[in-house]
């Protein structure tokens, strides 16, 4: 934080950056996904899988998270009052919902037909994980 800040900037600023641990949790899915591994049985898995894809998607995700939490750091830590740290955390956090968003207005069908059925596809897939063989190995 800068010299010039009051202690109450500095408290408020060490709140914001462990809600941002806390209330991302793409950071924390990343990591307990890939520490699962990929799904058990093929069955489960929609056409086109395969295992680098499973490792590549989460890998990205848990990339996104981390990238997210240094962009938080650097904002809060360049704050120099309440108002700065509330607008800078404010304005992460609009940014990284807006791909949810985007979801969400195109699986209510204002997109396009088509692209309303793909959003409905991908909702209704669902990977289980089972306990027995594994369809890939896990990196260890």
């Amino acid at each position: 934080l800068p010299n010039n800040v009051t202690p109450q900037v500095r408290v408020l600023a060490a709140m914001v950056l462990i809600l941002a641990v806390v209330q991302f949790w793409d950071l924390m899915e990343a990591v307990e996904n890939l520490q699962k591994g990929p799904p058990h049985s093929r069955s489960v898995l929609p056409a086109g899988s395969a295992c680098w894809k499973f490792y590549m998607s989460y890998f990205i995700q848990m990339v996104m998270g981390t990238l997210f939490q240094v962009a938080v750091f650097v904002f809060i830590m360049q704050s120099t009052t309440i108002l700065d740290v509330f607008l800078n955390f404010a304005a992460l956090e609009f940014i990284t919902s807006v791909d949810e968003f985007a979801f969400a207005f195109a699986k209510r069908g204002y997109v396009s037909n088509a692209v309303k059925r793909a959003c409905d596809e991908v909702s209704d897939t669902k990977v289980l994980r089972r306990k027995g063989g594994r369809v890939c190995r896990r990196i260890q």
